[in-house]
């Protein structure tokens, strides 16, 4: 699949995937100042020089879920749909997987195990109150999780689990003005407030 460019002063539509492109749907694209990303169902990570239009950077990651797709200033992270409730960092600059984190409930009878096939991470978001800060939830779990990102171990390091949710979560957004995330699953909707 391509990726296009629509660029709105010019009136007109570049392709930038004409000599490389995604084998399979694009999941979802994140744009930063060196260029844009995109990430699809052909596991791999693209990004784009839009002086050339061609990819100046691509990289392997199995299984991604778009609504886990981060750039940030060094970092990728992605949450993994089909290999064991990870969530993955790599180097920015070089495509280079740095590490590999497993979300785990606190609850023994929700408990997410590595070898655990029916997980997958269903969102990750960084936090728009406090940079580095990150919160993520899972498909079959009824939990939201608070990860800090350290970007000297290139690590994300559970802080809080919110457990026992009265629904899986299926969407979330966080406050810009309050310590607040705001999230809603199949049967409900709700509001975390921090004082972390």
């Amino acid at each position: 699949m391509q990726v296009s460019l629509l660029d709105i002063e010019a009136n007109e539509k570049r392709i930038l995937s004409v000599n490389a492109r995604h084998g399979n749907r694009v999941q979802a694209i994140s744009w930063t100042e060196k260029g844009l990303y995109s990430i699809g169902w052909d596991n791999v990570v693209y990004l784009w020089d839009l002086r050339s239009d061609k990819p100046a950077l691509s990289f392997f990651c199995p299984c991604p879920n778009r609504e886990a797709f981060h750039v940030g200033e060094s970092e990728v992270l992605v949450g993994l749909v089909q290999t064991y409730n990870n969530l993955q960092v790599f180097d920015r600059k070089t495509g280079a997987k740095m590490t590999v984190s497993t979300l785990n409930s606190n609850q023994a009878a929700l408990s997410l195990k590595q070898t655990d096939f029916d997980c997958e991470i269903q969102l990750l978001k960084e936090c728009r109150f406090q940079n580095n800060l990150f919160y993520a939830a899972t498909s079959h779990n009824r939990t939201l999780q608070l990860l800090k990102f350290d970007r000297s171990s290139m690590r994300l390091n559970p802080i809080y689990s919110f457990e026992a949710l009265e629904s899986s979560v299926l969407s979330a957004e966080s406050s810009l003005i309050k310590r607040r995330i705001f999230f809603s699953g199949k049967h409900s909707q709700s509001t975390i407030d921090f004082t972390l």
